[in-house]
């Protein structure tokens, strides 16, 4: 009695909460099918005829965050004639929903709401997905981000919610974990979890239908076949999430899916990679195009939807884009890999083109083009190899590039509208080993660079600059090189931004600014109370030649410099190297 109560409750505050809102394009997949419901082992449109959605699962949020803007989205739409895409809002790590250290959760609600309403402007459906292996240990996190999402969207027809991604799976011991790890429990864990969230959906939204995840990585769908959640009490339209790679899963775990179906569950594929698990990040990079082939025959079989992982030019075999693809959609065939390419035929093939879209504004012969002199922020680039964008906790507020390794690198479209020469200037923080940040140009000469080494964090930040070398470039569009360059297996460094300025900015080189006294007394340049680590201190004109250099003792020198205008005084020490700007004779 008590839940009937509850339901009666729910019915009132949806109907008070009624919203209008624009409708989907004509012909679009939204507007053809629109609202969907299960019934049931199929999910259904709003005819009650078995529909099967195809499309795109992005890559983590936090981690590939770039992608998460309308114009991929509207190119997935147009080009691949995709009905679905699905947000993967990454929940544990650097960078995603939980690091509050570096406001994750701000920055990624930002980058699912440019998804949602970008799959809304182009009629297709969205799928919201809490992207985390362990999220029945963040209960109340999940409840906060439904909640907010069904309150924001939860109105329009186009939205799914899957609120557990992949429940991990049993683990064989390690090194690290001998004793490995048992598989997370749907009757103790993964179930009770997924009624409270849904509960707390259906009280604002009743009718979108929610994706539950499933046990071992959403492969155990059988299991869950046995034991399901009450239709009747949670107000209804419940699917369940079933997960596979071509390359590691294949008739087994198909025939779990149809023992599902036969006890009556509704699947959805909201994650299938071409490669095998690991995502063919590993030693083996292959695409299983027949096996490939042999699931999704079945799955069109069944009339179950599924979303392709992924859509990045992470350097795997997985990802459908090469590495030099930029992150704002007109791809290229050129630009698609192995994966890609199969892919978005397979999702043609599904879906034909449904005439109604128009494309988002060519990015032109150069994107996301910045102009020097000025700050190009690291995330920009329009090609790369091996990073990842992360949100940063920097003044700016940006995101900034993590995972950077040795013999990384990132391409960036430039137009050069000032005259030069430039000093380069770079925003880093590391952890880690440090290494080397060197611009190139496009034929891959070194044109400056800057020594990182470690800050005390990876997100606790210091300006470095090349007060050395003057980068001379041609006016127009241009395209820099930026390498990271080291020794060893680790990260080195992470990069927020890199400015080519006129004039050098006073700067730390590896460290926070020095503690002690920068006088000048008409012409003399007067240090005192510096660190006694320092033992050098040098004075470049604005052409970089050295005018004057002198030892340190106990943290002090005198230096009386010829000439007048501004000059450059550079201290320096066995790790580290600090510039500041000097006004002499003046």
């Amino acid at each position: 009695m008590q839940l009937d109560f509850w339901r009666i409750g729910i019915a009132a505050m949806a109907a008070l909460s009624i919203k209008t809102f624009a409708a989907a394009p004509a012909a679009s997949p939204v507007d053809m099918h629109g609202a969907l419901s299960v019934s049931g082992n199929k999910i259904v449109n709003q005819h009650g005829t078995p529909t099967q959605l195809t499309g795109m699962s992005l890559f983590w949020s936090g981690w590939s965050g770039q992608f998460y803007n309308r114009k991929a989205v509207s190119w997935i739409a147009y080009d691949w004639n995709a009905s679905v895409v699905r947000a993967a809002i990454g929940v544990e790590g650097n960078g995603n929903y939980l690091d509050s250290l570096n406001k994750g959760d701000i920055a990624n609600l930002q980058r699912a709401d440019s998804v949602i309403q970008a799959a809304i402007d182009n009629g297709i459906y969205v799928i919201i997905d809490w992207h985390d292996h362990y999220a029945h240990n963040h209960t109340a996190k999940s409840v906060e981000f439904f909640k907010r999402m069904a309150t924001k969207w939860g109105e329009y027809p186009n939205v799914i919610y899957e609120i557990y991604n992949e429940p991990m799976g049993a683990q064989a011991p390690t090194t690290t974990n001998p004793d490995g790890a048992e598989a997370i429990d749907w009757a103790t864990q993964i179930k009770p979890y997924s009624e409270e969230v849904i509960a707390a959906i259906r009280g604002i939204d009743p009718d979108n239908i929610i994706l539950v995840g499933t046990p071992s990585w959403a492969q155990d769908v059988d299991v869950v076949s046995y034991d399901p959640i009450d239709q009747t009490v949670y107000g209804g339209n419940l699917a369940y999430t079933l997960h596979f790679y071509a390359g590691s899963h294949g008739a087994a775990l198909r025939n779990k899916a149809n023992t599902a179906m036969n006890n009556g569950l509704a699947l959805f594929i909201s994650e299938w990679g071409t490669s095998n698990a690991d995502g063919g990040g590993g030693t083996d990079k292959k695409v299983y195009t027949t096996e490939s082939d042999a699931w999704l025959t079945w799955a069109a079989s069944k009339k179950i939807g599924w979303c392709n992982w992924s859509l990045t030019n992470k350097a795997e075999a997985s990802a459908a884009l090469l590495p030099t693809a930029g992150a704002k959609g007109w791809w290229a065939d050129s630009l698609l890999s192995v994966s890609g390419t199969y892919v978005r035929s397979k999702i043609r093939e599904f879906n034909g083109p449904f005439g109604y879209l128009y494309p988002e504004p060519p990015p032109g012969d150069k994107p996301d083009t910045a102009s020097l002199p000025g700050r190009l922020q690291a995330e920009g680039f329009v090609a790369m190899s091996g990073i990842q964008s992360e949100s940063g906790a920097d003044i700016d507020g940006t995101d900034n590039l993590g995972y950077i390794e040795a013999g990384d690198w990132a391409d960036y479209a430039v137009k050069v509208t000032g005259p030069g020469p430039f000093y380069f200037h770079a925003r880093v923080a590391s952890n880690g080993v440090g290494g080397d940040l060197v611009l190139r140009d496009e034929a891959g000469t070194a044109l400056a660079s800057v020594p990182v080494v470690a800050t005390g964090g990876w997100q606790k930040w210091v300006t470095v600059v090349d007060s050395h070398s003057l980068v001379n470039l041609p006016t127009g569009l241009v395209r820099l090189r930026l390498s990271f360059e080291g020794t060893g297996t680790r990260s080195l460094y992470n990069l927020n931004w890199v400015e080519l300025k006129t004039e050098i900015d006073p700067v730390s080189v590896g460290r926070p600014r020095t503690v002690g006294s920068w006088k000048m007394l008409g012409n003399e340049l007067s240090l005192s109370g510096l660190d006694k680590n320092w033992s050098t201190v040098s004075v470049r004109d604005v052409r970089g030649q050295l005018v004057a250099q002198s030892g340190l003792t106990d943290g002090a020198a005198k230096i009386r410099l010829t000439g007048k205008g501004i000059f450059f005084a550079e201290i320096a020490g066995p790790k580290a190297r600090e510039v500041r700007k000097l006004l002499v004779g003046n």
